[in-house]
């Protein structure tokens, strides 16, 4: 079993550095991707989206949430990864900056586990350093978690 699923108890026991803090662990095709955890404020089943009118291909439509309008981006179209197939429990991640929020389709969510310092693997990457849509990468197991860069993906700006 994987860290992120390991059981509670399991995880406690576990030393951590003082410089770990929680993220959420999805999936686009092929890539795994994860999000600090107070960027996700929850992952809902897609649902009806209103048709958004000449909007870029990775924008599925509006959502409104309570009243609360918000944009739903297909995450892997922005990254340019191949495109998946949706149904009723393809999961919706409802995210936000502190000023923006939209709702981010992806193709699994993996679960929520820690990031340790001792886990990232070369330097960080600066925010839209050579056109990158990641901030950071951990090692997970026996493959890499790219870090979303939450701020430009919410911003607006077209696929990396």
């Amino acid at each position: 079993m994987s860290a992120i699923l390991a059981p509670a108890a399991e995880r406690r026991r576990r030393p951590r550095s003082a410089a770990s803090s929680q993220a959420l662990h999805f999936a686009v095709p092929g890539l795994h991707l994860c999000l600090p955890l107070e960027c996700v404020t929850r992952v809902l089943p897609i649902m009806a989206l209103q048709e958004l009118p000449q909007a870029p291909p990775w924008v599925l439509g509006l959502l409104n949430l309570g009243g609360e309008i918000l944009p739903v981006l297909d995450l892997a179209l922005w990254l340019q990864r191949p495109a998946h197939a949706y149904d009723l429990d393809t999961p919706v991640l409802l995210c936000s900056d502190g000023r923006r929020s939209a709702g981010l389709l992806v193709q699994r969510v993996d679960g929520v586990g820690p990031l340790d310092d001792a886990d990232r693997r070369g330097r960080p990457l600066a925010a839209g350093e050579q056109g990158s849509p990641f901030v950071c990468v951990f090692e997970r197991g026996e493959s890499l978690s790219f870090m979303l860069d939450i701020g430009a993906l919410l911003q607006g700006a077209g696929p990396r």
